[in-house]
């Protein structure tokens, strides 16, 4: 492959549809994931997946809640074993994140940037996610959240959107 990666900056949302199966974008999330790892795309270039390094402790623990509720719901062992089970779940859906995906990192600057996107959208989880975007020069954010995707200065996109672009060469 040639010159300037292909960048897609995958926002929370599409982390936990990966990860939760009874999310409603949890096959849409998957279908991304294996369209990215197969899409060949026709400038030549490489497609790297990120994801803001601020959101790993969300994912993990929004995943480490779905999964007590579904073992809680068990009473499968110990409450000491599923809290257990819960908390190595979280742990290897992290670990996965952190090899499928590289992470942007914060630093001064994106706290800057972030306090500044709050005269244009007034949620600092998501003006995180914009910074970052801003940071790497996304060529694409990915997000379920349409409310974000208005404010993004990127192109964006949902899983299921960009698997269509993909299908269609159109990146």
């Amino acid at each position: 492959m040639s010159g300037r990666p292909l960048k897609l900056l995958l926002d929370t949302n599409v982390w936990l549809d990966l990860f939760i199966p009874s999310n409603p974008g949890h096959s849409a999330a998957w279908d991304f994931l294996r369209a990215t790892a197969s899409y060949d795309d026709p400038a030549g270039r490489d497609v790297v997946l990120l994801y803001p390094a601020r959101i790993m402790g969300d994912v993990f623990y929004k995943v480490r809640l779905e999964a007590k509720r579904w073992l809680g719901a068990s009473r499968q062992g110990t409450a000491e074993e599923r809290a257990r089970a819960c908390r190595d779940h979280a742990w290897d859906c992290v670990q996965d994140m952190h090899e499928l995906a590289a992470a942007v990192g914060t630093d001064e600057s994106d706290v800057w940037l972030a306090l500044k996107y709050r005269n244009v959208h007034e949620d600092l989880e998501d003006d995180f996610v914009l910074a970052a975007a801003d940071r790497v020069q996304a060529d694409y954010l990915v997000t379920s959240d349409a409310q974000l995707a208005r404010k993004a200065r990127v192109a964006t996109g949902t899983p299921l959107e960009l698997c269509r672009r993909m299908d269609a060469k159109l990146l």
